[in-house]
């Protein structure tokens, strides 16, 4: 019997890298980090989904009070105006009175423009205040002069503000500083001027009783009522604000003498620029 001569040969198969432990970890690590990805990336999508959802519900809160605060304030200046109105009808002629009612009506339309936007113009802002104290001048039989000051660099129909914003100071410093006044002509003036940080600086100043005599004579009248006005325009500033619109402080200074006695209020509105850019921009 011939036997055939085998070969023997030993061969190794290779476990597939799939099959290999360390294939199995680093998989298994990957899905875990892949998991936690994923969990992290849904998290921070909630969050930032509640964020939005917080932040619209705020400045759709904020929308609602200012334009509850806007409707407040227009009976408030109606009001006063109509009351200046039936006194200067009540003691003047007829023809003074025609001038007046001119000038109320034309007031009245730019007022109503006004209250329907948000920010105006400076320059719209101060044709309204110049009305507005021509009447109320007519109705102080013209006690008391009005300057208007503004800086070379302010160009009024450039610098947006929020509208009605320094109305209800002026009548402030009329009403309870300068119809006051017994033994001296009245001054109001406006100015206008930019920092050399680019805010915006609008001063209202008068040289009437000042806001503690205006309180004692409330008070010995029996009066306890407080400016509505002055009021709703601080809420309005706050809010503004708040929404991240405006970025105004408002600052009243009780002028006195090296003896202590009044000589009048000066209402300081700084308007710092946003995003350190200059403030002859919209707001909005």
């Amino acid at each position: 019997i011939q036997t055939k001569n085998i070969l023997k040969r030993q061969i190794h198969i290779t476990t597939p890298f799939y099959r290999t432990k360390h294939f199995v970890w680093a998989l298994g690590i990957m899905a875990g980090i892949v998991v936690l990805g994923l969990t992290f990336f849904i998290a921070l999508k909630t969050v930032k989904t509640r964020e939005n959802l917080r932040r619209k519900t705020n400045e759709r809160f904020a929308e609602l009070e200012l334009q509850a605060l806007r409707s407040q304030m227009n009976p408030h200046f109606i009001f006063n105006a109509l009351g200046s109105i039936q006194y200067f009808i009540q003691t003047a002629n007829s023809e003074s009175a025609d001038n007046y009612l001119t000038k109320f009506a034309l007031l009245m339309r730019k007022y109503l423009d006004a209250s329907k936007e948000k920010f105006i113009s400076l320059e719209d802002e101060a044709e309204l205040i110049k009305l507005y104290v021509d009447i109320e001048n007519l109705r102080l039989e013209n006690s008391f002069d009005f300057k208007l000051n503004f800086a070379e660099d302010v160009i009024l129909a450039d610098v947006i503000i929020p509208s009605m914003l320094i109305q209800p100071f002026v009548e402030n410093a009329i009403v309870h500083g300068l119809s006051a006044l017994k033994d001296k002509r009245g001054l109001l003036t406006l100015e206008a001027y930019y920092t050399q940080n680019n805010a915006l600086i609008l001063l209202i100043d008068d040289n009437g009783i000042g806001r503690k005599h205006s309180k004692t004579n409330k008070l010995a009248m029996g009066k306890r009522h407080k400016s509505r006005g002055m009021l709703i325009a601080q809420d309005r500033i706050n809010t503004l604000n708040v929404m991240g619109k405006t970025n105004i402080k408002i600052e009243i200074i009780d002028k006195v003498s090296n003896s202590n006695q009044a000589l009048g209020t000066t209402v300081m509105i700084t308007i710092k620029p946003k995003n350190h850019d200059t403030i002859q921009s919209r707001f909005n």
